[in-house]
């Protein structure tokens, strides 16, 4: 049996700070403190993986909170990874929220609001994000078997498509301290906002931010995953941010991996750009004894895509997928674009994200892209891939990041 210990910072919506959640979410008697919960990250827990997909396109209209995916897992302690791609498609801006969720919406395990950018049909909406990608993560305490987890999503008019839940349940989930809700970002300043404590071990480390850009004019804006008080950055990505009134938000997953061989070591989630904010902070690191991570590539991925990062030779077996990077459209018209996690060159797609990008020069034309998925190698020696395609444009250097956590059973939930 594989070992797998997980510690989650959650911020915003997602999990309260009180000692009574903390003990309840781990399961440790009051009082509680932060190093009883990182003794427990020490403790070997058993791993499943449970995960489904969502329709191709689920309609969304005037505001109303839309059911996009459901999950039924059994009694146990979760950590959920959800994502979706949002489109609005409506002639002005949008507000729009993906939330998962417990307990047919009441209970909110994480939240990402942003803003999305007006639709004018195709070739038409210069300038401008009218599909974005979204992503969910939190940890999640099933106290009775059948319970459900959802993604739940809004906006005034327009779609969601492709969306996915995942979730990972563990004998001893450890919840550190929490972010702040909310953090001002100014002059490209790199700001830490959130952190998580790791012991020993080899990690895979989820971030997950909503960035929104206050000023005027359109900005870059990065997000890195470091370590040592960022003497090593384990990964970057940067993006565009629309202005005000636009689609001045994003929602960006960052994914990385941390070795700790000796004491503990701190790795923190770092945002910066001119004049803006980040609010739905998670920084989620997994513990994991069978862990691989993608090499750059390119050349066909046999979709009618180029690939960025390909593993080798993976193992026979059931395997979670992660992938993240950002995507810049040279294009002098807006154009849509899809990124992919495959195996078997073209022919078993394991997920797919579609975006919609603003013309070159815009401040729509750079976007964050997340994918998910799980992948059954039914002999050695295959490969996965992660892939992208657009009429003309290219993926921000060193943003493409692939990684494979072997498991020891997955089990796919029906439809619900």
């Amino acid at each position: 049996m594989r070992s797998f210990r997980s510690t989650v910072s959650q911020a915003g919506f997602s999990i309260a700070t009180s000692a009574d959640t903390l003990a309840h979410l781990v399961g440790l008697p009051l009082p509680t403190t932060l190093s009883h919960l990182l003794d427990a990250i020490e403790r070997e827990a058993k791993v499943a993986f449970f995960n489904i997909q969502g329709p191709d396109v689920i309609v969304l209209n005037n505001f109303s909170d839309t059911v996009a995916v459901r999950l039924a897992i059994p009694k146990g302690q979760y950590v959920v990874f959800g994502k979706v791609s949002l489109k609005n498609a409506d002639g002005d801006a949008q507000n729009a929220t993906a939330r998962l969720t417990s307990q047919a919406g009441f209970n909110i395990i994480d939240q990402t609001d942003i803003r999305v950018g007006r639709d004018e049909g195709i070739l038409h909406s210069v300038n401008f994000e009218s599909t974005k990608s979204i992503s969910l993560q939190g940890a999640f305490t099933a106290d009775n078997g059948g319970e459900i987890v959802d993604i739940r999503c809004a906006t005034f008019l327009g779609n969601v498509s492709l969306a996915s839940l995942i979730a990972i349940t563990t004998e001893n989930l450890a919840v550190t301290t929490a972010a702040p809700p909310l953090v001002q970002l100014r002059n490209f300043q790199d700001t830490v906002v959130a952190r998580v404590t790791l012991q020993r071990g080899r990690y895979v480390v989820f971030g997950k931010v909503v960035l929104s850009n206050l000023d005027g004019d359109t900005q870059s804006a990065r997000v890195q995953l470091a370590a040592r008080d960022g003497g090593i950055i384990l990964k970057e990505n940067s993006v565009l941010l629309e202005h005000l009134p636009n689609g001045n938000s994003q929602s960006i997953l960052i994914l990385g991996t941390a070795t700790v061989e000796d004491s503990a070591d701190i790795v923190d989630l770092r945002c910066a750009t001119f004049d803006g904010e980040a609010r739905q902070i998670s920084l989620v690191a997994i513990a994991v004894d069978d862990l691989r991570v993608g090499d750059s590539r390119d050349g066909d991925d046999g979709l009618g895509g180029f690939v960025l990062s390909q593993i080798d030779d993976m193992h026979k077996g059931n395997h979670v997928l992660f992938g993240s990077l950002s995507i810049a459209n040279f294009d002098t018209d807006d154009q849509g674009a899809i990124a992919s996690l495959s195996s078997q060159p073209g022919t078993n797609v394991i997920d797919r994200t579609t975006i919609f990008l603003g013309e070159a020069g815009s401040g729509g034309n750079n976007q964050a892209v997340a994918l998910q998925g799980v992948v059954n190698i039914a002999g050695d020696g295959e490969s996965v891939k992660l892939s992208f395609t657009t009429i003309e444009g290219n993926v921000v250097k060193d943003t493409p990041t692939l990684i494979a956590i072997g498991v020891v059973n997955t089990r796919r939930s029906p439809a619900l």
